[in-house]
C-alpha cells in the first residue's frame, strides 16, 4: 500500500504549467489519481469475487458523484485564483460560503454511498474503504491547499507590500 500511496503523492506532485496547459494537466492528474485509487482499494479491501462484481459497479458511481463535486471545486478554485489580487470581503465572504457548501454536498454523497455499500458489503469492509477514502481525500486536500496562497483583502495586500 506504501507504494501506492507514493504514486498518489507524485501524481499530486503539481508542476508549475501555463494557464493554457491547466486544464490538459488536470485532466491527465484526474486519471492517475483515478487509476491510483482504484490500486489502492483493490488492495485495501481486498474484496471476494462476489464481493467485487456488486462493489465496482456502485463504486463508479460513487467516483462519478464525486467527479462532479471535484469539477465544482475546479470551479471555485479559478475563481479564487481570478479574485485573488482584487479580493474583497464580500467575495472572500461568498468563497467561504461556497467551499462549505462544497465540504457538505461531498460529505452527504459519501454517506448516500455508506448506505449503498451497507447493503453490499460487511460493515468492517465499508468502514476500512471510507478510512482509506478520507485518507487518500486528505493528502488530496493538503496538496491543493499548500499550492493555494492564503487570502488577502485588498488593504491587507497593501499594508504587506507598504511594510517591505
Amino acid at each position: 500500500m506504501r507504494r501506492l500511496l507514493c504514486a498518489i503523492l507524485l501524481a499530486l506532485a503539481l508542476p508549475k504549467v501555463a494557464p493554457a496547459q491547466y486544464d490538459d494537466y488536470l485532466e491527465l492528474l484526474r486519471s492517475d489519481l483515478k487509476t491510483a485509487r482504484v490500486a489502492i482499494f483493490t488492495e485495501v479491501l481486498a474484496l471476494s469475487d462476489s464481493e467485487s462484481t456488486v462493489f465496482w459497479p456502485v463504486y463508479r458511481n460513487y467516483e462519478n458523484e464525486l467527479a462532479t463535486l471535484g469539477d465544482k471545486r475546479v470551479a471555485l478554485i479559478k475563481d479564487y485564483a481570478a479574485s485573488y489580487d482584487s479580493m474583497t470581503n464580500e467575495k472572500a465572504q461568498t468563497l467561504t460560503k461556497s467551499t462549505f457548501e462544497l465540504l457538505d454536498q461531498r460529505s452527504k454523497v459519501q454517506q448516500k454511498y455508506a448506505k449503498e455499500f451497507d447493503k453490499i458489503l460487511p460493515a468492517t469492509t465499508v468502514a476500512r474503504f471510507f478510512q482509506t477514502e478520507r485518507f487518500i481525500t486528505g493528502l488530496v486536500d493538503l496538496q491543493i491547499m499548500s499550492e493555494l496562497p492564503l487570502i488577502e483583502t485588498v488593504y491587507d495586500a497593501a499594508v504587506t507590500k507598504a511594510k517591505k
